[in-house]
């Protein structure tokens, strides 16, 4: 009896509900407008076709142009210069190759001692807060902050608290290259099941907090907010922090505007998460704010002023020019015999002499 009644009631269905299960997607003037320029989905792949051609012939010219300026500088170098630049680009290669080594060397240490380092724990736990977008914007960060970390000799250890196998935010990151390889800790477990609720051992930074991070010290869990919110959670990480009776504080990013005396200038304090992880490693190295900051903080945060910008960049070149002269001091004498010269040749290293010629040929 119920199998009879079916074609009826189905038949008693209004029919805008089974024509809204067939009817296509409903299209945005736009969209219509963009279709209509393009004559259909097929002539807007033929148009992007046409624009990657372009550019893929724009690159190969380019490129071509680049390597002809090279052979041209290098022929009119005399042998003597080409053997120098071949001996100085072969010590360039010995020192990279040694950079590496002592880079992986350093990675495999903190792998092997994780707890002796400062612990940076980012809080997956925010994904009822954000869209789709937002995730994948998130999973971006915590590939840079792990890209960042990796490149600087893990100084820092890096954990994801909160990740859930079956989130977005895990799909997200699984589609990144060798995820499962990359030199962190990643748990299901949120914070408050995973890290000790204390204010000593475990301080959440957070831009709303009254507090201010002092210093950075090896055991304690340094917790940042996962979260790509656009400012529509004020103050959530801080609800946390004080609703799990563990510590908090902010960045010093207010002294270091004063001393830089930018204090007027309009700034938004809130840093991504990639940002907060690549100022407390600076930190780690570098063991001072100021360099911190000036090596991180992005200049486009600051105001469009042109004193302002110089600033932030003569800081930064004066922080890179002491790095690289720290460097210097503890190479050996055969490795300082030559410079950097770029785009010259089969090789990237000549001596003083070499680039005042090449200066010369241009």
């Amino acid at each position: 009896m119920s199998e009879e009644k079916k074609p009826a009631e189905e038949a008693a269905l209004p029919a805008s509900t089974t024509e809204e299960k067939d009817a296509p997607p409903v299209l945005s003037k736009k969209q219509q407008k963009r279709l209509a320029r393009y004559g259909g989905v097929e002539g807007i792949k033929e148009h992007w076709e046409k624009r990657k051609a372009v550019h893929k012939e724009r690159q190969r010219n380019k490129r071509r142009k680049i390597k002809e300026e090279k052979e041209e500088v290098w022929k009119k170098m005399t042998e003597e210069e080409q053997d120098a630049v071949r001996k100085a680009a072969g010590e360039s290669w010995t020192r990279k190759l040694k950079e590496k080594e002592d880079l992986e060397k350093a990675i495999q240490e903190a792998c092997d001692n994780k707890t002796a380092r400062p612990q940076l724990v980012i809080d997956m736990d925010f994904e009822k807060e954000m869209d789709e977008k937002a995730m994948k914007s998130l999973a971006q960060q915590v590939s840079l902050s792990h890209a960042y970390l990796r490149k600087a000799g893990l100084p820092c250890w890096l954990t994801l608290a909160g990740l859930s196998e079956k989130g977005r935010v895990r799909s997200c990151l699984n589609e990144r290259q060798n995820f499962s390889n990359w030199k962190l800790t990643e748990t299901a477990e949120r914070i408050d099941k995973y890290l000790p609720l204390d204010e000593t051992n475990t301080i959440y930074l957070t831009g709303d907090s009254p507090n201010t991070l002092e210093t950075i010290k090896p055991g304690v869990n340094y917790v940042i907010g996962g979260i790509v919110d656009r400012n529509r959670c004020k103050g959530i990480t801080l609800k946390k922090a004080t609703a799990l009776g563990i510590g908090h504080a902010k960045l010093p990013l207010d002294d270091f505007l004063t001393k830089a005396n930018v204090e007027k200038i309009e700034i938004c304090k809130t840093l991504t998460t990639n940002h907060v992880v690549e100022i407390l490693t600076q930190f780690q190295i570098s063991k001072s704010w100021d360099a911190a900051f000036m090596a991180v903080l992005p200049t486009r945060r600051v105001a469009e002023k042109e004193d302002v910008k110089d600033l932030f960049t003569s800081a930064n070149q004066a922080f890179e020019a002491k790095r690289v002269k720290d460097a210097k001091k503890s190479e050996p004498e055969s490795d300082k015999k030559g410079m950097m010269i770029s785009h010259l040749g089969p090789c990237l290293i000549a001596t003083s002499k070499t680039v005042s010629d090449a200066a010369a040929y241009s």
